[in-house]
C-alpha cells in the first residue's frame, strides 16, 4: 500500500501543491466516509485491528473486508435501503499518463535541491519523488479539466 503525504510548509504554499493537498484531503474524507458506512453496516469490522498478530491474520482481514464490501454492493443493487451514496463523485476518469513534462521536470528539479546526509546536493529524483510527481500531475490535470480549480 502506498500513502502519498501532503506537502508541508513552505512547499505547501506553492499553488499547485496547495491544489494537490486539497485533492488528497478530499480523497481522505471519501475514504473515511466509506469506512464509516461499512462499519455501520457490518459490526464485525469494528474490532478487526485487535486481531492482527501475523501476516496470515492480515490476509484473513483483507478477505473479510472484501466479503463485506461485496455484500454491501449486492444489497445496494438489490434495493436494500440505506443512506444514498450518489453524492460520491465518480473516479472513473481516463488515466492518461501523459503529463506536461516541463512542469514535472521543473517540480522535480525544485525538489532535488535538498541535500543528502553527507551534505551533497541530490540531482536525481528518487523513485518516490517520481511517483509523487506523476500522481500529482494526473490529479491536477483531472481537476483543472473538471473545473475544480481555476487554470
Amino acid at each position: 500500500m502506498t500513502c502519498i503525504p501532503a506537502y508541508k510548509a513552505p512547499k505547501s504554499n506553492i499553488p499547485k501543491n496547495k491544489d494537490f493537498n486539497y485533492c488528497l484531503a478530499k480523497s481522505w474524507v471519501r475514504n473515511e466516509h466509506t469506512i464509516g458506512i461499512l462499519k455501520a453496516r457490518w459490526a464485525s469490522l469494528y474490532q478487526l485491528r485487535l486481531h492482527l498478530d501475523k501476516k496470515k491474520d492480515m490476509k484473513e482481514i483483507v478477505r473479510w473486508v472484501n466479503c463485506c464490501v461485496t455484500l454491501h454492493n449486492m444489497l445496494a443493487q438489490l434495493g436494500d435501503s440505506w443512506e444514498d451514496l450518489s453524492n460520491r463523485q465518480a473516479d472513473d476518469t481516463d488515466s492518461d499518463s501523459s503529463s506536461d513534462s516541463s512542469d514535472l521536470t521543473s517540480d522535480l528539479e525544485a525538489d532535488c535541491g535538498r541535500r543528502d546526509r553527507q551534505g551533497h546536493r541530490q540531482l536525481r529524483p528518487t523513485p518516490q519523488q517520481l511517483f509523487r510527481k506523476k500522481i500529482k500531475s494526473q490529479c491536477l490535470k483531472f481537476h483543472y479539466a473538471a473545473g475544480t480549480f481555476a487554470a
